[in-house]
């Protein structure tokens, strides 16, 4: 992925939320003001919205220690705050061991693909209110490997210790407009509802998880929510975009040379990245270039500065993230199975936020 600072779309404005005085003030009380609790709630209506905000914790100019507790009380605040406003009620706040960036040889900086954190189990599926015969045990797409933790993430987020010496921008996409176009490039319907897309989600990801002891992923790709069959699309979950193959996937996928001798906006600079560029093109008859240009979303952080966004109907990647960027996950979990009435609400909910339907009477 080639990234040119002159073209990156920022988010929003109102996704940058500074902090204000009055927060500062009683923070540490365990009971919120109602002043600070009518300004979490308008927070918690942005993520909603917007799919992502950023906490300007950094501009304070407090140390690390004062900003992470800031950062972490603003977590629980806002978890307990997304739930009255009708997240699952089986949400919790879980604070992950801080991370280090991996950069692969022979690159300055690292970009992370579009992704969903958790995504073993995380990822979009139908409502059982819009889809009622969905099975919800294909939420888990594999119980024996996850990153670090085998909760289900709803809402992912980091506190960003140290952003490094690159750029370290946090990009987003609306993921369910991108399956919305890929459902209207399979059928040629422009006029969609909700359940009609959401079926079609649910289709293709039983039909991966039947192709599993074929494919061999552990993680759902997205080209497979986007309706591709081809066994070798439906087998590689791609994650950073300077990535190579393993020896083990060219040996399942011999194709997998021969497919990534180029792509189809010429600009990929490896194997992994151009194989996402055919995946993306051939469910959303657009490049990864294209892709990023029509759904990404750019925000930028500073030190100290807390980041937090929708893992559902929103993926998220990474933009030029340097070999000293270090961060804290803080993401909005569940530890049970996601079935519950509050998620099905909460998941259709999601789903019109997130998409542009066509409601039947």
């Amino acid at each position: 992925m080639q990234t040119s600072l002159y073209n990156l779309q920022f988010a929003s404005s109102d996704c940058r939320i500074e902090i204000p005085e009055f927060f500062l003030e009683s923070f540490s009380n365990e009971v919120p003001s109602g002043e600070v609790k009518a300004w979490i709630k308008s927070v918690a209506e942005t993520v909603n919205a917007k799919g992502c905000i950023v906490f300007s914790i950094g501009k304070l100019r407090l140390t690390v220690e004062k900003s992470q507790r800031i950062a972490h009380r603003l977590a629980d605040l806002l978890c307990s705050t997304l739930v009255e406003l009708g997240a699952p009620f089986e949400m919790k706040v879980e604070i992950d061991k801080p991370q280090t960036t991996f950069i692969p040889e022979g690159f300055e900086t690292r970009n992370l693909l579009p992704h969903h954190d958790g995504g073993h189990c995380t990822y979009l599926t139908p409502s059982r209110l819009d889809v009622p015969t969905w099975d919800t045990r294909l939420r888990v797409f594999s119980n024996s490997t996850f990153t670090t933790t085998h909760t289900h993430k709803i809402y992912q987020g980091i506190f960003m210790i140290d952003p490094g010496e690159a750029l370290s921008v946090t990009s987003y996409y609306n993921w369910v407009q991108m399956v919305q176009l890929a459902y209207q490039k399979a059928t040629g319907k422009k006029e969609q509802t909700v359940a009609e897309v959401a079926n079609w989600l649910g289709e293709n990801i039983r039909k991966a998880l039947a192709r599993q002891p074929e494919h061999k992923s552990k993680y759902l790709s997205l080209a497979s929510a986007l309706g591709s069959n081809r066994l070798v699309f439906q087998g590689i979950a791609s994650h950073w975009a300077e990535g190579d193959f393993s020896d083990e996937e060219v040996d399942r996928f011999p194709e997998l040379l021969q497919l990534t001798e180029d792509c189809m906006c010429g600009q990929c600079p490896s194997r992994v990245s151009r194989l996402f560029c055919r995946q993306l093109y051939e469910t959303l008859g657009l490049s990864w270039t294209d892709v990023r240009k029509r759904f990404e979303v750019c925000l930028p952080s500073e030190r100290y500065d807390f980041i937090i966004g929708h893992n559902i109907t929103w993926l998220h990647g990474g933009i030029m993230g340097g070999r000293s960027r270090y961060f804290e996950p803080i993401c909005f979990v569940m530890d049970v199975e996601p079935n519950s009435e509050s998620y099905e609400k909460w998941l259709a909910a999601g789903w019109r936020q997130g998409g542009r339907f066509y409601e039947r009477d």
